[in-house]
């Protein structure tokens, strides 16, 4: 989702934990060296360059709260965020870990009435990018941009085949990739996403 200030925070932390979003008030302990990680990926694309931070554990250790604490710092600057959260179903639905973040942005990048023409076209995942490239690289042109991809591991091979295309991309636009995911077995396009 593409936001400013209070709705990005909302939006935000309402993609990543759905309605309990509230429940993250307590300060990070412990975590230095991640919070540190992520620090840097912001200084990076602050001058001006791309970055990725994988956050990877086990269920339950706090990579979601991590994520929560990037997009505070992310909306605090002034950034633009966009959040990736799919679900234990999203590898059902081709695409459509990408097609909700991009239809959560404020204003959405694809609109809702717009998704059956763009489903049905010869390349909906090139398409699919293409529009979110563009946004991305007009919403990241002011100050940069965080792009959130939270539990990686549930993304359908489409979603995930259409981040990376867009972080090869999107080389050289200011944006900061954070990306979760669970360590374990992975079905074959995690697997080959993260061997990249």
């Amino acid at each position: 989702m593409l936001a400013d200030g209070r709705e990005a925070r909302r939006l935000g932390l309402d993609a990543l934990s759905g309605k309990g979003a509230g429940r993250y008030h307590a300060p990070i302990r412990g975590r230095g060296a991640e919070t540190e990680q992520i620090e840097h990926g912001f200084a990076a694309v602050h001058a001006g360059d791309q970055a990725v931070t994988l956050l990877s554990g086990d269920p339950g250790i706090g990579k979601t709260r991590l994520l929560q604490h990037a997009l505070d710092i992310a909306t605090d600057r002034g950034w633009k965020t966009m959040v990736v959260a799919p679900d234990v179903d999203s590898p059902l639905s081709p695409l459509g870990a990408m097609i909700g973040a991009a239809t959560r942005t404020d204003p959405p990048l694809v609109a809702n009435n717009d998704i059956g023409p763009l489903m049905q076209s010869p390349a909906p995942k090139y398409w699919l990018t293409r529009i979110i490239a563009e946004g991305l690289e007009s919403m990241a042109g002011g100050s940069g941009a965080l792009v959130i991809v939270d539990d990686l591991q549930w993304l359908d091979a489409g979603s995930l085949g259409a981040v990376s295309a867009l972080m090869h991309d999107l080389q050289g636009v200011p944006i900061y990739w954070l990306l979760a995911t669970r360590t374990g077995v992975y079905s074959p396009a995690p697997q080959r996403f993260l061997a990249r």
